[in-house]
């Protein structure tokens, strides 16, 4: 979208600013993305803006990218350290994995606390889900005579007229 024009800050409008600080700042484009999609020129543009618009300087906002960016490949190590484990444990828990990984984290310099890998585990939807406790309370294969169910129709299909009729 190189137009050959030169473009100051004043020439984009306000909410079109706005749009774009708000889409680098949800993370659907990086602010270099932004200036090639729309032809923003100035290689700082969009972070001038970012810092003007929402009080973010340039120096927080490569604080808070690479923060992300360790934050992620941490996450990733934690989830392949909980896969190893639960290859040999495929039900074992997470407070139990939380207990038996501490070793291992501190190896990779990795602090996680119990909720936080709660929360790992969430968004790798590698949660596990306690089994249902239930008793089966129906066995018709036993000893026992079945009485037939007098309601259902066909040859002994009693059609009640009164009360207790048909378990009396």
């Amino acid at each position: 979208m190189n137009t050959g024009i030169k473009r100051t800050c004043k020439d984009y409008t306000l909410s079109f600013k706005l749009a774009v600080v708000e889409q680098v700042e949800r993370g659907d484009l990086t602010y270099l993305e932004a200036q090639d999609r729309y032809g923003i020129q100035g290689s700082s543009t969009v972070l001038t803006w970012l810092r003007r618009l929402v009080g973010i300087s340039r120096q927080a906002y490569y604080q808070r990218t690479m923060a992300e960016t360790a934050k992620t490949q941490q996450y990733q190590t934690v989830v392949q350290l909980i896969k190893e484990q639960r290859m040999a444990q495929p039900r074992i828990g997470t407070r139990k994995l939380h207990h038996m990984l501490q070793e291992q984290l501190a190896e990779h310099h990795i602090k996680i606390g119990r909720d936080a890998l709660f929360e790992v585990l969430r968004q790798a939807r590698m949660l596990i889900h306690p089994k249902r406790c239930y008793h089966k309370t129906t066995h018709s294969h036993h000893r026992f005579y079945k009485h037939p169910n007098l309601l259902k129709p066909g040859q002994r299909q009693v059609i009640p007229n009164r009360p207790e009729q048909v378990c009396g």
